[in-house]
């Protein structure tokens, strides 16, 4: 059984390095515009107080800042729900799975005839290894 997993385990360990690279260079970045933007707010605040009209500049420049923030902020965000993605795939395949998941316990009707028999709902059951399926709510 090693060997017919060893295929996928590859593929996904080298899909979480890819995702967990991007979140590294991301936040990089974010710091980077987070310096920027202290900057631009600073010269903003100087040019006003120096009563010239060149604090347009850096104020226009500030918001441009804060708009390309924001969209390395999200990539983020969905870079790292990537990676999280890939580290589920590799407990599963590592039967590591069992209760890091919904168990979809809401969906158990405990008056069924068959579906204690069948397990499946609940902690380690097979709704908690099929359900991979994720909102950006419920990350």
């Amino acid at each position: 059984m090693a060997s017919q997993n060893a295929a996928p385990h590859a593929e996904y360990s080298r899909r979480l390095a890819a995702r967990q690279e991007l979140v590294a260079q991301l936040d990089r970045a974010s710091e980077r515009v987070s310096y920027v933007r202290i900057a631009l707010a600073i010269l903003s605040v100087a040019a006003i107080w120096l009563g010239n009209y060149w604090w347009l500049l850096p104020a226009v420049l500030f918001i441009v800042a804060v708009i390309y923030h924001s969209r390395v902020r999200q990539a983020r965000a969905s870079a790292d729900r990537a990676a999280a993605h890939y580290r589920a795939g590799i407990a599963r395949i590592e039967d590591r799975w069992s209760g890091q998941g919904n168990p979809g316990t809401r969906f158990d009707d405990p008056h069924h005839v068959y579906a204690a028999d069948l397990d499946l709902f609940g902690p380690g059951n097979l709704f908690e290894l099929l359900s991979i399926a994720r909102t950006r709510m419920a990350w």
